[in-house]
């Protein structure tokens, strides 16, 4: 074991395995009451997208962490189907494609895949594993089976379908039993491969079954496929472990003068939300959809603690924080668009950046085209136009591999240049030409074929 700087002991290897995150165009718009509180006035809706994730062993065996959703409501097993299509329950709920679609366009066969792994039972990640052939094994967490089979509608009350593992070896993981069992930070886990690559970790709270995936992209970095431990990054954002920085040089709100500061505590201190505090998350968990609270928060608190390491990069399934930084563009529909048509990330190698100037001039991108939206009023909308971005942005930019010499050369002068040619121009020729360091080394998104990157 290794110890991080945050104090966590992470497993050390050599071995590897490939991450590439999947984003179907599916998008959920939920009341936000109804997953976290404090309801914070502007910030009443979560829309989201929800991920999945494809794992590329150096063996060649391949795995699918959680599936998305399935294009046809109609056929979700009723406690979630009778959800989705009832306009009065206050969920929109879209799905445009399905994994297995998405896979095929980009040259991966479906026999390809030997297992997908839900993270939890819940319709947004469960997808339609009837679509892969009966090779590819279903594997689901503890209690499962005792709570879930033999699923819907042979189990009228059940949430999945029997169909989802018809024909196909359904494995519930037992973490206390399990060959591959370690412990990593406060979870049980299980070495998936028995090399060190990739592991599961059993996460309760929000469902009693609920996992998930660790993944080694280098010796030293991990990416924490997060799921639902938390619906959104402000449950484990920030913590005494990563606070706040208490100043930020430049300031990363150019487009608001009426918080200039360079101190991010004091606007929050003017926003009125937790006067004072920059190492308590923002949110928790409501009890609306999480079967266990306090077991919860105590996975969370464990998640907590790998979100604080440098070697770790915790994406959960809705963090639709991610999409701008996939697709680069600065027009929502665009990036709209881009992912509707089947685009893929791949994630490579880790670096973070903190206190960075091209980190400011990424946030100041992302905040002013929120402003022209209309999103951008932190007087008025606050959570969107501050909070959230301070989440993943101040201290917590991932880079994937070393900075050239052209990204860190000048970046004062090449922002000029690129808002003068702005003006004068396109948005797409100012950023070809003179803000090459928003080119992300290894989140790289692609139509076809699906790029894998270690």
């Amino acid at each position: 074991m290794a110890a991080s700087q945050s104090g966590l002991e992470l497993p050390s290897s050599a071995e590897t395995v490939s991450v590439s995150l999947i984003d179907t165009g599916a998008r959920l718009d939920l009341p936000a009451e109804k997953f976290i509180n404090p309801k914070i006035p502007g910030y009443d809706r979560l829309a989201v997208p929800s991920y999945s994730f494809l794992i590329t062993h150096p063996s060649g065996q391949r795995l699918l962490f959680d599936l998305s959703l399935r294009e046809d409501f109609e056929n979700l097993a009723p406690p979630f189907g009778d959800i989705c299509t009832n306009p009065e329950s206050g969920w929109k709920v879209y799905s445009p494609r399905s994994v297995s679609d998405l896979l095929v366009e980009n040259g991966i066969l479906l026999e390809e895949i030997n297992a997908i792994i839900w993270s939890h039972h819940h319709f947004d990640h469960t997808g339609n594993p009837s679509l892969f052939p009966g090779t590819t094994d279903l594997v689901v967490g503890p209690t499962f089976i005792s709570r879930f089979a033999p699923g819907y509608p042979e189990k009228p009350d059940a949430p999945v379908r029997s169909s989802d593992w018809r024909g196909r070896s359904l494995r519930e993981m037992d973490f206390d039993r399990h060959p591959g069992k370690v412990t990593i930070g406060r979870f049980k886990a299980i070495d998936w491969f028995g090399d060190g690559s990739f592991y599961l970790l059993h996460t309760p709270g929000h469902s009693p079954e609920h996992m998930c995936g660790l993944a080694r992209v280098q010796p030293d970095s991990f990416i924490l496929m997060g799921a639902d431990c938390a619906h959104h990054p402000g449950e484990f954002r920030p913590t005494k472990q990563s606070p706040i920085p208490e100043i930020i040089q430049p300031s990363p709100l150019p487009s608001h003068p009426q918080y200039g500061t360079v101190c991010p505590g004091h606007i929050f201190a003017q926003l009125g939300y937790k006067p004072g505090s920059t190492d308590m998350p923002f949110f928790i968990s409501t009890p609306d959809y999480t079967h266990d609270v306090d077991e919860c928060c105590r996975s969370v608190n464990g998640i907590a603690e790998f979100d604080a390491s440098d070697q770790v990069l915790v994406l959960i399934a809705h963090d639709h924080t991610m999409l701008s930084i996939f697709t680069g563009e600065e027009d929502e529909n665009q990036c709209n668009r881009a992912l509707l048509q089947g685009a893929t990330a791949a994630l490579v190698t880790l670096k973070i950046f903190t206190e960075d100037s091209q980190v400011s001039a990424i946030f100041h991108e992302d905040a002013r085209r929120q402003d022209a939206s209309g999103l951008g009023n932190v007087q008025t909308t606050p959570m969107v136009g501050v909070l959230e971005k301070l989440e993943l942005e101040l201290g917590r930019r991932w880079n994937f591999s070393e900075i050239s010499d052209r990204h860190s050369k000048s970046p004062r002068t090449d922002r000029h240049a690129y808002e003068k040619t702005r003006q004068t121009a396109s948005e797409s020729e100012a950023r070809t030409k003179y803000l090459p360091n928003l080119e992300f080394g290894a989140i790289l998104l692609t139509s076809q074929p699906v790029k894998s990157y270690r």
